[in-house]
């Protein structure tokens, strides 16, 4: 049976030996043309370059791996169950960050602190088949990687560092990004190598996040009438 410091331990060494090695996006013609220098666009390969590295260490414990990339803005990214894990529901979301330099980096977001989160009884995830609460434990699994834009693709991204934690060990007090109601991330380098938690245990972030969503409740975003084409289309 694999235990939670097994799984932190596994699951870094099989992350730790992705480096990348993109060169750029091959069209049906044959040629490679750059990745767009966008920090989304990293996250989202460094996420793809995981996954079949996670599969194929799953596969070799029997544990079933769903992916569930494919439902867009949901939680979590990966679900672990069965074999070595044995009764465990495992979610683990994968993210990445930038360092900044002088121990900075950009803070992650770590999954919204309303809908599911507010609510972990209720079955909204999974196309609601399953809640928050019917995870045993909650993963995330982050690449810190050295980004320069100006560089070609191959040479844009240096991964320097593989964090895999509990959600709790690596989130901070502080809400991810701008009007959208996340959870931020440690924004130390130092802190984040070394699991120094701003929360004593998974409770104390559950509660703290939870208040917060009650406090902040989520409103929506106005995209401004200037930068909106289909509004500025529909008006001709």
């Amino acid at each position: 049976m694999i235990n939670s410091l097994d799984l932190q331990r596994e699951l870094r060494r099989v992350l730790s030996e992705i480096q990348w090695n993109i060169v750029g996006i091959k069209t049906t013609e044959g040629h490679i043309i750059p990745v767009p220098p966008e920090s989304r666009i990293v996250t989202v390969i460094l996420q793809a370059l995981a996954i079949p590295k996670i599969q194929n260490w799953a596969q070799s414990h029997n544990i079933n791996v769903e992916d569930l990339t494919h439902e867009t803005r949901s939680y979590p990214d990966i679900a672990l169950s069965g074999g070595d894990l044995d009764s465990r529901l495992v979610a683990l979301d994968i993210k990445s960050a930038r360092y900044l330099g002088n121990d900075k980096v950009s803070r992650m977001t770590l999954g919204t602190y309303h809908g599911y989160f507010l609510n972990p009884d209720k079955k909204i995830l999974s196309e609601g088949r399953r809640c928050y609460n019917d995870y045993d434990e909650h993963w995330i699994a982050a690449f810190i990687y050295e980004w320069n834009p100006n560089l070609d693709t191959l040479n844009m991204v240096k991964i320097v560092e593989t964090i895999v934690a509990y959600k709790w060990q690596v989130a901070s007090k502080i809400s991810g990004s701008g009007d959208t109601a996340n959870i931020g991330g440690l924004d130390s380098l130092n802190r984040l190598r070394n699991l120094q938690a701003e929360f004593e245990n998974e409770e104390e972030f559950e509660k703290y996040w939870r208040e917060y969503g009650r406090k902040h409740p989520r409103r929506g975003t106005k995209i401004p009438e200037s930068n909106n084409l289909l509004t500025r289309y529909l008006k001709r």
